[in-house]
């Protein structure tokens, strides 16, 4: 399944602010991989790939990427303010995955009234 998506990704470092501004086209190989690429924005080449896998103590969600922005980016610390602020994007993913999967589990205090 495929689908088109709007992104924006503020990114802020002392006195740099930019934002990462694409439209993502997203390719669904469920339920293991999303593939997207940017095909508008401000982003000259934006690909890459969520994936999904078990592992003995749970889930394993691993991203990956390859970014080239068509705006300048500061050479010494852009690229690592750049990992920086979208490592923090997918720790809410994360958390946001765990609130949800925790609202869904049956409570201990109800499975104890019967």
């Amino acid at each position: 399944m495929t689908g088109v998506q709007t992104c924006a990704l503020p990114i802020c470092f002392l006195v740099f602010r930019f934002s990462i501004n694409v439209v993502l086209e997203i390719t669904e190989a469920a339920p293991q991989r999303l593939e997207f690429r940017a095909i508008r924005g401000n982003m000259r080449s934006m690909r890459g790939e969520w994936r999904i896998g078990k592992t003995v103590s749970g889930i394993l969600l691993e991203y990956s990427a390859e970014l080239e922005p068509s705006f300048w980016v500061p050479p010494l610390i852009g690229p690592a303010v750049m990992r920086r602020d979208i490592a923090a994007q997918i720790g809410g993913v994360v958390r946001e995955i765990e609130r949800r999967q925790a609202a869904l589990a049956p409570s201990s205090d109800m499975s104890q009234e019967k």
